[in-house]
């Protein structure tokens, strides 16, 4: 048995960067508390991850794709597939859980700009 309290620490709290008994390679659970303001630093894009997004409390822009999704009420999610890339901004306090699968070390790719050098980009990580 373990108990503990997961807002306390780190937002990535099941995957292969985790010690037991959180440790695993099948998916990834992020469990994050977000305050009004606070972004992603730049686009993610996963190589082989597809992701799913669901708000818990709150309110949250996310842009994936060429796509822009408000989440707003408690369930309200978005899921996007591998080699889409995405980025968010919390428009009022949020609370918000995430999970990836599988869970791949460096499988995203990180860029401050959506945009043509992303297919390069891509295409150099994928190739």
């Amino acid at each position: 048995m373990k108990t503990g309290n997961f807002l306390k620490g780190k937002s990535w709290i099941v995957g292969h960067f985790a010690r037991p008994p959180f440790k695993t390679n099948e998916f990834e659970i992020k469990l994050s508390q977000k305050e009004k303001g606070e972004h992603k630093d730049g686009w993610g894009l996963n190589h082989k991850a597809q992701s799913l997004c669901v708000l818990l409390k709150g309110r949250i822009v996310l842009e994936v794709g060429d796509k822009r999704v408000v989440l707003k009420k408690p369930g309200d999610y978005v899921y996007w597939g591998p080699g889409v890339p995405h980025t968010w901004k919390v428009i009022i306090k949020s609370f918000v859980l995430s999970v990836r699968w599988p869970s791949i070390p460096n499988d995203q790719l990180l860029a401050h700009d959506y945009g043509p050098e992303w297919t390069n980009l891509y295409e150099d990580m994928v190739l």
